[in-house]
């Protein structure tokens, strides 16, 4: 099997082959805010992208909004035939899409497979994902960033930033600061 890549807003990321023992698939939901029928036909397909626009109306995007577009993407996928499972990022307010996929030999299959993803992300999650990361994610890191920090400089390192480009240059201080300081205590209570 192979990675087709992990994208820096972790919508997805696909699975290596050793894995696909634990991928399970997603089943479709249709409660309202999109009813997910993929089918592969002859020429091209249209991108049905109103369970987004739905979204989307009022401006916002809450975390079950987004969640229900990262199932629903799923759900697309595996009307397509791969196998999906869900997957929790950043203490459970990201989530990504393990997919299943060829081992890259063949490019016809690369190519159709590079095709279905990106037709069911386009119809799904690109939009939402997009004004999650803006609305919600972003004060989620904010938080978790300025947290982190916190408990750097209770134990006496400064890092205005948190975790992202910090290192103390010394890999076992570095590893028992990340167990400390990675997902402090009570850094989502505003969230949950």
């Amino acid at each position: 099997m192979k990675v087709f890549g992990r994208f820096p807003f972790l919508v997805a990321a696909l699975v290596i082959g050793g894995c696909a023992s634990e991928v399970s698939s997603v089943a479709p939901e249709t409660d309202g805010i999109a009813s997910v029928e993929t089918t592969r036909e002859e020429g091209q397909r249209q991108v049905d992208s109103s369970s987004q626009d739905a979204i989307l109306a009022d401006g916002v995007v809450t975390f079950v909004e987004y969640e229900r577009a990262v199932m629903d993407m799923a759900s697309c996928l595996t009307g397509l035939g791969y196998s999906t499972r869900i997957s929790e990022e950043l203490g459970g307010y990201e989530l990504g899409i393990e997919l299943v996929v060829s081992d890259g030999t063949d490019p016809e299959t690369v190519a159709q497979e590079q095709s279905d993803y990106r037709y069911c992300e386009e119809s799904y999650l690109n939009r939402v994902n997009a004004r999650y990361y803006e609305d919600y994610l972003g004060k989620v890191r904010k938080q978790w960033f300025a947290a982190q920090a916190e408990c750097l400089l209770e134990r006496g390192y400064d890092s205005p930033g948190g975790f992202p480009g910090f290192t103390t240059g010394d890999p076992e201080t570095d590893r028992e600061l990340w167990e400390a300081c990675l997902y402090p205590e009570g850094w989502d209570d505003e969230f949950r």
